[in-house]
C-alpha cells in the first residue's frame, strides 16, 4: 500500500506520511519519568492524538498506561472536584474492567470502582492511595478546540 496524507484520527507511520516524532516522545518520556506534568495544546489536526498514541506505545512496557478521553462529558462533571474525581475514577475503572489496561491488581480495580460511585467531597486521598502504582495517565481532551 502506498503512503498517503491522513487528515483525521491517529496517523500510523507505516501507512501515513508523518513527521519523525521520536525526539519529542523521548522528551515527554523524560518528563513522565521525572513525574512532571506536560501539556500538548495545539489546534485541530496538529497530531495531538497521534503523539499520545505513540507515547503510549513507547512507554507501556515501563508504565501502566490508561488512554482515556474526556470528549463529550456533561458539564455537571466539572461542577466540583468530587464530581470530577468520581467520574475520573470511573473512567480508570472502566479501562481496567474492559481489559484495556492489563496487570491492574484486583484491589486497585475495586478501589477505583468504589471511588467512582462514592461522594468524594473532602477526600483528596484518592491520589495518595493509587500513587503507589507506577502509572501514566494519558488524557485526551478536545474540549477546547
Amino acid at each position: 500500500m502506498e503512503k498517503f496524507f491522513n487528515v483525521e484520527g491517529i496517523c500510523l507511520p507505516d501507512i501515513h506520511y508523518i513527521v519523525n516524532l521520536e525526539s519529542r516522545i523521548i522528551k515527554i518520556e523524560e518528563m513522565v519519568a521525572s513525574k512532571k506534568y506536560f501539556t500538548i495544546n495545539r489546534a485541530r489536526q496538529y497530531g495531538k492524538t497521534t503523539i499520545l498514541e505513540m507515547l503510549r506505545s513507547h512507554i507501556e512496557e515501563k508504565y501502566v498506561v490508561f488512554f482515556i478521553s474526556l470528549e463529550g462529558i456533561d458539564d455537571k462533571v466539572y461542577e466540583d472536584a468530587a464530581s470530577f474525581c468520581c467520574y475520573f475514577c470511573g473512567l480508570l475503572y472502566d479501562a481496567t474492567n474492559y481489559g484495556e489496561v492489563p496487570g491492574i491488581p484486583d484491589e486497585i480495580a475495586s478501589m477505583l470502582q468504589k471511588y467512582s460511585t462514592k461522594n468524594l467531597a473532602g477526600t483528596i486521598s484518592v491520589t495518595l492511595e493509587i500513587s503507589f502504582l507506577q502509572c501514566a495517565v494519558i488524557w485526551k481532551s478536545q474540549l477546547c478546540l
